[in-house]
């Protein structure tokens, strides 16, 4: 018996066309897996930069009120020493809970300082203070030094407030600084 001559599979036109067929399928599917994922992230910085957009109008809304309470060292008694403190609600709602915090002088041998609302001792110290709409409070200010003795002092006063708007938000205020918002003011 003779053998026969093995004889090479040619492959027929419709293996070639599915090939290339399968071939194209999978650089298309990659191709849209990557303009998938492109997308995803766009968004994704998108809604990043709208949430933060949105925090900051919000941020901006809640301290709209805080803006408008000042607090000045307004006024010096260089014979006393004592220097006036002012706290005014320019905007048209109330404030509510107003203390003066802290009185500061870039005095270095001022180590401490103490107030008196003069005849409102007890309404500011005690109970809640209601600073109305378009009204002030005056407080004066004594400095001590490191023993305790007034002294009188020349260098620049700076006073911080604290107060809680009428949404309830409770903020602190240095000088003309930006008010700043107090999340845990115990």
């Amino acid at each position: 018996m003779s053998a026969v001559p093995a004889t090479p599979d040619v492959p027929n036109w419709t293996d070639i066309v599915s090939a290339i067929g399968q071939a194209g399928g999978a650089v298309a599917t990659a191709a849209a897996v990557i303009v998938a994922l492109w997308l995803a992230i766009r968004e994704r910085r998108w809604r990043r930069a709208d949430l933060v957009a949105v925090a900051a109008e919000r941020d901006d809304r809640d301290a709209a009120q805080a803006r408008l309470i000042t607090v000045a060292c307004d006024f010096r008694d260089t014979l006393t020493g004592s220097v006036s403190v002012t706290v005014r609600n320019e905007s048209a709602s109330p404030v509510f809970d107003v203390r003066i915090k802290k009185v500061e002088s870039d005095d270095p041998d001022v180590v401490s300082w103490d107030y008196d609302f003069g005849q409102m001792d007890e309404l500011y110290d005690v109970a809640p203070t209601v600073l109305s709409a378009s009204a002030e409070i005056r407080a004066v200010a004594w400095y001590h030094d490191g023993t305790g003795t007034p002294i009188r002092t020349f260098a620049d006063d700076h006073a911080t407030v604290q107060f809680t708007d009428s949404n309830g938000l409770r903020w602190t205020r240095r000088d003309t600084a930006a008010p700043v918002r107090l999340i845990d003011s115990k």
